[in-house]
């Protein structure tokens, strides 16, 4: 997978009164556009959950893609849904 852009979107520079406070919108988003492909991450400070989805045309191991986000997200757990796209 080649790494093309990737796009962030966060409260930095808001003014404070235009932040996010709830728990289920309080975080960061990004996109990491990737040849033909895409990850998209929402994170939820309040709630200290990670959201990632990979979307791939390539073929890839899902549980190697579990393993290395959860370790690069220090997950206390990991829970994991694999879809496997059909021509």
């Amino acid at each position: 997978m080649e790494k093309c852009e990737v796009h962030f979107w966060d409260d930095v520079g808001v003014p404070e009164e235009e932040r996010q406070t709830l728990p289920h919108t309080k975080g960061t988003s990004a996109v990491c556009f990737i040849l033909t492909s895409t990850i998209v991450i929402h994170t939820l400070d309040i709630l200290g959950a990670v959201y990632v989805n990979i979307f791939s045309c390539k073929s890839f191991d899902p549980e190697v893609a579990a393993e290395f986000t959860s370790k690069r997200f220090k997950a206390a757990s990991c829970k994991k849904t694999f879809i496997e796209r059909t021509l």
